[in-house]
């Protein structure tokens, strides 16, 4: 009877699993409608952010490089002056030789001297023509009136600062040249006895104009002489024989007249060649002593000569002893800037530096290299036909309102308010953040992305409400920068900081 009981229990169990199994399996069933119905994604909801109020500031930003302004090769004009007893160096006499070569990193003054050759200076001074010649006494133009203007300024006063070599010129050069240990250029043996020679040719004419003179008096003057016209000769006899000899011809004195005007001439000749030879005798200053540099001080780049080199070409580049970041934009992005435009430099270090625009376009190009004759730094310096040169600045700032293509890349040159601050980083990059416009004072101001146009071509935002209903709202769009743009509510509906704005849907 129990054995009957557990059996039928069993089944009974069975049967009850069965059962619940299919009513499991039945509420996993879905009609397609049902199955659509699941897939549905859930009503979208809206992106908003919050309307901020901030100052805004549009910037071009950049890349720019640290460099020392107004880079200039300097090279010589000429020799200098042969040491003594070495003959000639501008006649080709001696050997040119540097024998204290620039210190690059030094800082070069007005007046110094820059390098040595042959023992002798070269020294700087402030200018824009280039020194192209031997200056001296005789000379004049622009180029010597430089050297007095310069002369004065460093304290050697020549007591003139006009466009002629004088003597207080010479005496100012010889102060200076001491001053710094050195002797001026003073006439060698071949001037002495050039000199010498032509004094005595003066002599010899001045004798040879008296003698003829004496001869001619001797000829007019009554018993003065035979007819020969030679003092002390015999008289002749009444009969005319005196001795035997037949009578002289009379006194030839157009002849003698004729002997003093050459010997007049003569004299006249000779001394012209001595006041001539005079004007140019005297301390002078020859062209490889002497280096004109459009601004001073500048500071020693680099050096391509060494000691016992022979000077020719490019013997050093200097630049000036400021810096500046030299840097590249758009053309699009350089019809924004303008000269004096505030400047954000920002340093490897995270450091921050203020500065300015210095230049836009073609007038932050830098400068092509010259030779030293070509100026430096700044300044053609070319000479004109009278011996005269015209000068420029490597410094000229842009104009404002320069024409930039806004197809082709542009130059951009900015100067830091603290140049000391960035000597050190010279040859560095930093990041270069020009503000071309700021609202100055804060600003309502949405995300781009929230403003849209509606077929009238008003700009809006749509604005949630805390209630979840969306208002749109006209707006009056201002500066935009960094995503942001300044709106101002123009149709009379609310607009406020922490507003939400759509910005999107998810």
């Amino acid at each position: 009877m129990n054995r009957a009981r557990r059996a039928l229990a069993a089944v009974l169990g069975v049967v009850a699993l069965a059962g619940a199994g299919g009513w499991y399996a039945g509420q996993q069933v879905q009609s397609p409608a049902e199955a659509a119905a699941a897939r549905k994604p859930p009503p979208a909801s809206l992106i908003t952010v919050p309307v901020e109020s901030r100052i805004l500031t549009n910037g071009v930003v950049a890349h720019g490089t640290v460099e020392f302004e107004s880079p200039v090769p300097v090279g010589l004009s000429g020799a200098v002056a042969a040491p003594s007893g070495a003959g000639s160096a501008e006649s080709g006499g001696g050997v040119q030789k540097v024998t204290r070569a620039p210190a690059v990193g030094a800082s070069v003054e007005e007046g110094s001297v820059f390098m040595e050759v042959s023992g002798r200076p070269v020294f700087v001074l402030r200018g824009v023509v280039p020194m192209y010649r031997t200056l001296g006494p005789g000379t004049k133009g622009a180029d010597v009136r430089q050297l007095n203007e310069a002369l004065k300024r460093i304290g050697f006063d020549p007591g003139t600062t006009a466009d002629a070599f004088t003597s207080g010129t010479a005496a100012a050069l010889k102060r200076w040249y001491r001053a710094r240990g050195y002797e001026a250029k003073e006439p060698g043996t071949a001037e002495r006895q050039q000199l010498a020679a032509l004094e005595m040719a003066v002599q010899t004419a001045n004798e040879a104009l008296a003698t003829a003179k004496a001869e001619l008096q001797a000829a007019k003057s009554p018993g003065g002489g035979p007819s020969s016209g030679t003092p002390g000769a015999p008289e002749p006899s009444a009969s005319g024989k005196p001795g035997g000899a037949a009578p002289a011809p009379p006194p030839d004195v157009k002849s003698l007249q004729g002997r003093v005007t050459n010997a007049d001439k003569a004299l006249g000749y000779a001394r012209q060649n001595l006041a001539d030879f005079q004007a140019t005798y005297g301390v002078s200053l020859p062209a490889g002593e002497l280096v004109f540099l459009s601004a001073l001080p500048v500071r020693v780049d680099q050096v391509a000569v060494r000691p016992g080199d022979t000077p020719s070409g490019q013997v050093a580049k200097v630049t000036g002893t400021g810096v500046r970041v030299q840097t590249t934009v758009p053309g699009v992005d350089a019809q924004l800037l303008r000269p004096g435009m505030p400047v954000r430099l920002e340093l490897d270090s995270g450091e921050s530096l203020p500065g300015k625009v210095d230049a836009v376009g073609k007038d932050a190009e830098p400068a092509p290299e010259g030779e030293q004759g070509a100026g430096a730094p700044g300044g053609t310096g070319a000479p004109d036909d009278d011996g005269k040169g015209e000068g420029g600045s490597a410094n000229s700032g842009g104009t404002a309102g320069t024409s930039v293509p806004s197809g082709m890349p542009s130059a951009v040159r900015i100067v830091p308010d603290d140049t000391a601050a960035l000597m050190a980083r010279a040859g560095q990059s930093v990041k270069v953040t020009v503000e071309v416009g700021s609202t100055g004072t804060p600003v309502l101001a949405v995300p781009v992305a929230a403003v849209f146009t509606g077929a009238d071509g008003q700009a809006r935002v749509k604005v949630e409400r805390a209630d979840g209903a969306v208002t749109p709202v006209s707006v009056t769009l201002g500066l935009a920068a960094t995503g942001f743009v300044a709106v101002t509510a123009s149709d009379g509906l609310p607009l406020a900081e922490g507003d939400r704005v759509v910005v999107g849907e998810r």
